[in-house]
């Protein structure tokens, strides 16, 4: 039976509530199967992760401990190369080549998108899910408009998808949460456990994460 996996990828460092949040707004928005959240091992635009992969994935596997349509895949982990998105979908299509798979992100990836690796084939494995907040607008000029005319699509499109091929923008209420922030935080020895799952917190204590 074909399935709708989502696919939410980020550093996670830390993973926090806010990803938890996004994570289940967009599976219960697009009936989704399953959410499958990908830690990255070398992400290209952004600098090399504070902690180790290892913590990191450890981490994103407490969060997601108790959330019974929420998975970790760390398809990226193995590599020694920067994790690109196209190369990652790319590996997921051949693992699941009948399943329909939306790979999220907000709406400040997507007016960057044609700065992407090999961008324009993202659409041939996937379908894009763009997050909008209040004050986001879909670009009006550039690729990625040209992407949004030619693919974009409203939520009550989502009936009959292909695979692939297509991209749809939700309203995104949530409050946003920043992993560097928290960082600050606890650099700083203040308490960010309110804005983290509590397995998380613990595994920051224990391991004495983002500390000086």
């Amino acid at each position: 039976m074909t399935k709708r996996i989502g696919l939410l990828g980020g550093t996670f460092n830390p993973i926090h509530n806010g990803h938890l949040q996004l994570a289940n707004f967009v599976r219960q928005q697009l009936q989704l199967d399953v959410m499958q959240l990908l830690p990255n091992h070398l992400p290209p635009h952004k600098e090399q992760p504070l902690v180790t992969a290892k913590h990191r994935l450890a981490m994103t596997e407490a969060a997601v401990n108790d959330q019974p349509r929420l998975e970790v895949n760390a398809i990226e982990l193995g590599r020694q190369q920067p994790s690109y998105s196209v190369d990652t979908l790319r590996q997921l299509r051949q693992q699941h080549p009948e399943d329909r798979l939306f790979f999220t992100m907000g709406m400040d990836s997507f007016v960057k998108l044609s700065s992407w690796y090999q961008w324009q084939d993202l659409l041939n494995y996937c379908h894009l899910v763009v997050c909008q907040r209040p004050g986001d607008q879909i670009p009006e000029q550039g690729p990625e408009a040209l992407l949004w005319q030619q693919f974009g699509l409203s939520i009550s499109e989502l009936s009959n998808l292909p695979i692939a091929g297509h991209i749809v923008c939700l309203d995104n209420p949530l409050w946003p949460i920043s992993s560097t922030e928290i960082r600050q935080q606890l650099l700083h020895g203040a308490c960010a456990s309110q804005l983290l799952p509590p397995t998380v917190a613990q595994y920051v204590a224990d391991h004495q994460l983002y500390q000086q």
